[in-house]
């Protein structure tokens, strides 16, 4: 074998720690609202169109990513489309509510038992922030900060939905 066959090889057998979980575990993933009891993902979002982002206290593109995600809100709401930020490292609504009102997280909140953070670890192969899109046609992921461009673009087309008339609106 080759040399560069060999070290492709052996950087797919070793990547499998790391390696993505399907998308659609997404749906299946118990998340909390406030002290409300874990649910799953899919039976919170109830077949709506939804874009989802994971983020934690201790990771500074997640924190640059809330406006861009507040004008997502602000701008996709009024269209039928949900914006959730699942927090992946707090352990209480206290400590959840303390950090969304620090960031200005102003859209839906939900945090994960620590018993369902390797689950979500799973989802994000490449590390923090991740944001999915949740159609009734299945769920897709984007392994990078969600910009203001991609509020224009990237929502709509991964969403299924004509461009919004006008930013913000």
């Amino acid at each position: 074998m080759p040399g560069g066959a060999l070290l492709l090889l052996v950087a797919a057998l070793t990547s499998g720690a790391r390696q993505a979980a399907a998308p659609d575990e997404l749906l299946r993933l118990p998340v909390r609202r406030a002290t409300d009891p874990a649910r799953p993902l899919g039976t919170v979002l109830g077949g709506s169109r939804a874009v989802v982002t994971f983020w934690a206290t201790y990771c500074p593109p997640c924190r640059a990513e809330v406006p861009a995600m507040r004008r997502l809100a602000r701008r996709w709401t009024a269209h039928g489309v949900r914006v959730l930020g699942v927090a992946t490292d707090v352990d209480d609504a206290e400590e959840l509510a303390r950090v969304a009102a620090d960031w200005g997280i102003d859209y839906e909140r939900y945090w994960l038992d620590a018993d369902a953070r390797e689950r979500a670890a799973a989802l994000a192969p490449a590390g923090l922030p991740v944001t999915f899109f949740v159609t009734p046609d299945g769920v897709s992921r984007s392994d990078r900060l969600l910009t203001d461009a991609d509020v224009d673009t990237l929502v709509p087309r991964r969403l299924g939905l004509p461009p919004s008339p006008s930013p913000g609106g």
